[in-house]
């Protein structure tokens, strides 16, 4: 019975002790900034998806990099570049609001033209319709301000 409860102190200390030295790379951002490019985005997650990253300074985005690359040394998903995230007919791009890094949306020509030329089947009908209403205009709007042929 002593050599438990002697077991029992032993391991209490040690989770005691790591408690109280093992520092987590904590990461907190900088998001300040005066114009668009003080700002990029960086991962929160190993896995690129769409609520994945955040918008920071850039002067912050090595540092989260490092933190990320350290965490994600085992991952297996596929290199990503996270530094513009394209879909469906809009680009979200890093931008400083109100002196406070955030992003945008940007329409991306390329894909709505595409999306436009493969014509109205349901699947490119609703990216069309996606983008256009995150840009807040109509598909047609979108389409002509493309140029589309």
């Amino acid at each position: 019975m002593k050599m438990v409860r002697l077991a029992i102190l032993v391991v209490m200390i040690v989770l005691f002790v790591f408690t109280i030295y093992y520092k987590p790379k904590v990461i907190n951002p900088d998001t300040t900034c005066k114009i668009d490019e003080d700002c990029t985005f960086a991962r929160t997650i190993c896995c690129p998806g769409s609520t994945n990253f955040i918008a920071v300074n850039m002067n912050t985005s090595q540092r989260i990099d490092a933190v990320m690359s350290e965490r994600c040394a085992n991952s297996t998903c596929a290199p990503f570049d996270w530094r513009e995230i394209s879909g469906q007919g809009v680009v979200t791009k890093p931008a400083c609001i109100k002196e406070d890094c955030s992003y945008r949306f940007e329409k991306n020509c390329n894909a709505i033209c595409e999306y436009n030329k493969l014509g109205q089947k349901a699947q490119y009908k609703t990216y069309l319709d996606y983008s256009a209403n995150v840009l807040n205009t109509t598909s047609d709007e979108l389409v002509a301000s493309c140029n589309c042929v």
